[in-house]
């Protein structure tokens, strides 16, 4: 019997990896209007724009796709002659979604993430092995819905995975 899940993506999105030291954070912060996160906890957004962290000074920043080009200069004016990067990473990250009721099954099949609301609310983001690829996972409402953002080469691999896993076509 299949799971009550809708399944969506590999899609495209605007993702720039942040790197910085702390006095650049506060630099990136005054750019993009918030605080950055903290590794394993919420993202961080406002406006269309999410930060999630991938380390201790490292992010990945979600911007609206018609303006990745402006956000990434931008970000590069700031921070010239900081200790700190910023790199365009949008073709290497396909966003799979993942939502329904049975959502939390399916993807307790593919990683260790204790993925309960108790432990993992809403807003809550990480990056964790997941079907045996390196992927963030994104907990986008209490439907629940999640966003998988994998490496592009393992999109299609994390998508039939998801398919299949749900109950889907073999």
């Amino acid at each position: 019997m299949p799971y009550r899940v809708t399944l969506h993506g590999p899609e495209r999105a605007s993702l720039i990896n942040l790197r910085a030291r702390a006095e650049a954070r506060a630099v990136i912060e005054s750019e993009v209007g918030f605080a950055l996160p903290a590794p394993s906890g919420p993202a961080a957004g406002t406006g269309g724009t999410l930060a999630f962290a991938l380390g201790p000074d490292e992010w990945l920043l979600r911007t609206p796709l018609p303006d990745e080009d402006e956000w990434l200069r931008r970000l590069e004016a700031a921070l010239a002659r900081r200790p700190a990067s910023c790199v365009l990473v949008s073709d290497a990250y396909g966003v799979l979604q993942i939502a329904g009721p049975d959502s939390l099954e399916v993807l307790a099949q593919a990683t260790g993430v204790d993925l309960d609301p108790e432990t993992f609310p809403t807003g809550y983001a990480t990056r964790a092995a997941f079907a045996k690829v390196s992927a963030i996972l994104h907990r986008l409402d209490d439907r629940p819905s999640f966003a998988l953002y994998v490496d592009s080469a393992l999109a299609g691999y994390a998508s039939r995975w998801l398919e299949v896993s749900s109950g889907g076509a073999p």
